[in-house]
């Protein structure tokens, strides 16, 4: 039952908590870096070298947050987390696209996106 109720609040989160969310655990820190993926391939278009550090920095968080999820749901395989971890993907990119479309990417919550997409891009961890 634990299971089913996480994967419920892990999926059902609207726009705009998506962007509200400001956890500092793992998987606020792996939200935020799915939504600044998203918005920069929708408003940035940044070059190889900056979207490939950045792609870096997600790996490693993707990495940290799926072995999270996988501790907290031990019935779970890789597989399943892999899978798990896609639809929460999705999810976002669909809802940073319904933003886009409705506000533009000049909205400031896109705004703010864009510019935390240039601050996980040179973080080091």
């Amino acid at each position: 039952m634990h299971n089913i109720k996480l994967l419920i609040l892990f999926f059902t989160l609207t726009s705009l908590e998506v962007f509200a969310e400001s956890k500092t655990d793992i998987f606020g820190m792996y939200t935020q870096f799915a939504i600044s993926d998203s918005v920069s391939k929708k408003c940035i278009n940044p070059d190889s070298v900056v979207y490939g550090k950045f792609s870096n920095n997600f790996k490693l968080v993707s990495m940290s947050a799926a072995q999270e999820f996988r501790k907290m749901n031990p019935n779970f395989t890789e597989e399943q987390t892999i899978n798990a971890m896609k639809e929460r993907n999705n999810l976002i990119d669909a809802q940073v696209s319904k933003l886009v479309t409705a506000k533009g990417c000049n909205d400031p919550m896109l705004q703010e996106a864009a510019k935390r997409f240039h601050v996980q891009a040179n973080w080091q961890m």
